[in-house]
């Protein structure tokens, strides 16, 4: 007995030194002393269990639970072992063995802080974001100072949206260790959707004081500073989180896009080829909206997407049961979108929505942007029988709420930019999912079923290049609104150009513009006397950078006139004081076209291999004005050239758009209408009679 005894006591002294520098982190020391004592005492559960910690700790999951099931086989009453064990099974995504293991650690000693924090991160990875919460809060509340508690419940509120109780929680976290640089960068992740972006560039700076080697902190840092047009200091920072991390996820495009926008066009054919190459050979270099304005190709715009598709929304392949035939025989519809307010998609579709035809249709919108106040959104919510705010609610909630009340066709009006919600549609939010007008391409996506174009901006024989099915609508792709406002009309003196001018003119967003089709601009300043290019200026920096393109091409930068942005019945006015406006490529004014024909002013486009370089070429033949559709670069100077050089047809051409503004169906909403309709309700035939999505081809009603 007294040697047992001494045993026992020597076995604790060395297991007490085993501990001491296993905490250290000194494992092969840890791991001998572990192997000694179990050399005298195979059935030794304590020596055992942690030997089994060791493996875990080295990443040797399998070998250490393998020792943690033979200590819980000789005492099933450690809930340490339970703890550790579910950390192997953890660690290989073993997620609900490990929800087992940490339940039962729970169940032998109900006050294990780490065990209720351990689960609480299984039930998260599980998707189980609510229960995880519950957890974490148990853990808080047993140990107040447990920081992994207070962290990972401020990014599962985040993952929530619930992005106010968010910054709470990992501000209390920053008070248990104001040194943890990842809670400044995950507080400056919830801070950015609640718009506080000048506070989250603040975390992110913080973020990176206390740990400058993180190339996600910079990324973050870098999309908040984009947002509020601080392009320069984005770009350096996401040239910084690439050299910490050269082959950063979907970044390059991000990168290149932040330069166009500000019109430094420094190593552009060079980077645009690159990138274009990453993608042809399946690298995840860009999101899928930067190369609309970089690829003049179809296939390379698919691929894309299709690679950005599989790493961040793979299909959940769920499925939606179509309404009992009893229920409310109207087709529901749900248009989904986070611009529903002062923006162009809204301009374009508010008198689709009015127009629905309530006896065949109920029209809901789900919002991912609260701005109550916003005129558009008050327009928009007064035109549907639902405006429903999901900005704040979770994706699992969205969902639920979706399904319960039976939407037929959802509809995607953002696709993959800015504030796209595409893992509701990656989930399946209703038995039809379609692609429309916010994003001219395809999503690259199985869970997408159609998509809405035109022969134009699909011909036939390129529809391999979508993923989803086509529905060809008569006239053109884009919905219109024919209530647009437009100001009374000003002078050119008030926008800085002279009555003497023949004033060129195009208001895209700088990211569209491009060497290529500047110099071809500059081209006819050259050779057009008293002419002048009318622009978009929005950054101090992009102004310099055109003007010093075209000093560089020897044309006075004096010769650029540079416009702000004015409220949308002011902007739509002084288009009638351009003389022609010149459409780029390979990605077009899609809204801008349309304004500027509203506006009455004439546009110039060329056709190009893609929907976003054929959208001006769709609207144009709509308004009946295909005499501006130019099939070459060469062909599009020489009719720009030619125009401004005989000022009376340009008079010509105005009077025509104006009298077929009226006449012709762009601008017919009504009429537009009631295509769409008859898209929807081919869809649902196609659905009811249980047949999968198919190309569809609407008849024109007149």
């Amino acid at each position: 007995m007294a040697n047992d005894t001494k045993t026992a006591t020597r076995h604790a002294q060395l297991l007490a030194q085993a501990t001491a520098l296993h905490q250290t982190g000194k494992l092969n020391e840890a791991h001998a002393i572990y192997q000694d004592v179990l050399a005298e005492n195979p059935q030794h559960t304590q020596a055992m269990t942690m030997l089994g910690a060791v493996y875990i700790q080295a990443g040797q999951h399998e070998q250490g639970l393998s020792f943690i099931r033979q200590s819980l086989a000789i005492n099933p009453e450690q809930a340490d072992a339970y703890y550790i064990g579910g950390i192997g099974l953890q660690a290989l995504k073993n997620l609900d063995q490990a929800l087992d293991f940490y339940n039962q650690a729970i169940l032998l000693k109900p006050d294990f802080a780490d065990a209720h924090n351990n689960l609480g991160n299984t039930l998260r990875d599980l998707g189980r974001l609510t229960e995880a919460l519950s957890s974490f809060d148990r853990a808080i509340l047993l140990n107040p100072q447990h920081l992994g508690a207070v962290y990972n419940r401020g990014n599962t509120l985040a993952e929530l949206k619930r992005f106010d109780e968010a910054v709470i929680s990992f501000g209390h976290a920053l008070k248990i260790n104001p040194n943890f640089a990842d809670i400044y960068n995950n507080r400056g992740n919830a801070l950015q959707p609640l718009n506080r972006f000048e506070e989250a560039i603040a975390d992110y700076t913080h973020a990176i004081r206390l740990n400058p080697q993180n190339a996600d902190t910079y990324k973050n840092r870098g999309v908040a500073l984009h947002i509020q047009r601080r392009y320069e200091e984005a770009l350096q920072d996401f040239d910084q989180a690439l050299a910490l991390n050269p082959g950063y996820e979907f970044l390059s495009g991000l990168r290149l896009m932040t330069k166009q926008t500000l019109c430094d066009w420094s190593n552009w054919q060079e980077a645009s080829c690159q990138l274009i190459a990453d993608i042809q050979q399946g690298k995840k270099c860009s999101s899928p909206m930067p190369v609309l304005a970089i690829s003049t190709s179809a296939a390379v715009q698919k691929q894309c997407a299709e690679i950005y598709v599989a790493a961040k929304y793979p299909p959940t392949n769920a499925s939606v049961a179509p309404k009992p035939d009893s229920a409310n025989p109207k087709i529901r519809l749900g248009y989904f979108s986070p611009d529903f307010k002062t923006h162009p998609v809204a301009f374009l579709t508010a008198g689709l929505l009015e127009r629905h035809d309530r006896s065949r249709f109920e029209v809901y919108a789900f919002s991912y942007s609260h701005v109550p106040e916003d005129p558009v959104q008050k327009r928009i919510a007064a035109a549907c029988d639902q405006f429903i705010d999901v900005s704040k609610q979770s994706t699992d909630a969205t969902l639920a709420l979706v399904r319960d009340l039976q939407i037929d066709i959802a509809i995607d009006l953002t696709g993959h930019t800015q504030h796209a919600r595409t893992e509701l549609f990656a989930a399946r939010l209703a038995p039809i999912q379609v692609n429309y007008l916010g994003f001219p391409s395809t999503m690259g996506a199985s869970f997408m079923d159609y998509i809405i174009g035109d022969t134009i901006v699909i011909p036939e024989d390129q529809r391999t290049h979508y993923s989803e099915k086509v529905v060809y609508l008569p006239h053109t792709f884009q919905a219109n609104d024919d209530q647009r406002q437009i100001a009374p009309a000003t002078t050119r003196a008030a926008h800085g150009l002279k009555d003497s001018d023949f004033v060129f003119c195009c208001f895209n967003n700088g990211y569209k513009l491009n060497p290529d089709f500047f110099n071809t601009w500059l081209n006819l300043l050259k050779n057009t006397e008293n002419s002048v290019l009318w622009l978009l200026g929005e950054h101090p920096q992009q102004v310099e950078n055109l003007k010093r393109w075209a000093a560089k091409q020897q044309v006075s930068p004096d010769r650029l006139i540079f416009a702000g942005r004015l409220h949308y019945p002011e902007h739509l006015a002084r288009y009638q004081l351009a003389d022609l406006v010149l459409d780029v490529q390979p990605f077009n004014g899609g809204t801008n076209t349309s304004d500027a024909l509203w506006g009455g002013a004439p546009v110039l486009t060329c056709l190009g291999d893609t929907f976003a370089s054929r959208m001006a070429a769709s609207l144009l033949h709509a308004v009946g004005l295909p005499e501006l559709i130019t099939q070459s670069l060469e062909d599009y100077a020489n009719m720009a050239l030619d125009l401004a050089q005989h000022p009376e047809k340009i008079s010509t051409l105005k009077q025509k758009l104006k009298q077929n503004i009226s006449t012709h169906p762009l601008f017919n909403t009504t009429l537009f209408t009631h295509h769409m309709e008859d898209a929807y309700q081919q869809m649902m035939q196609r659905q009811q009679a249980k047949l999968p999505p198919a190309h569809i081809f609407v008849k024109p009603l007149y």
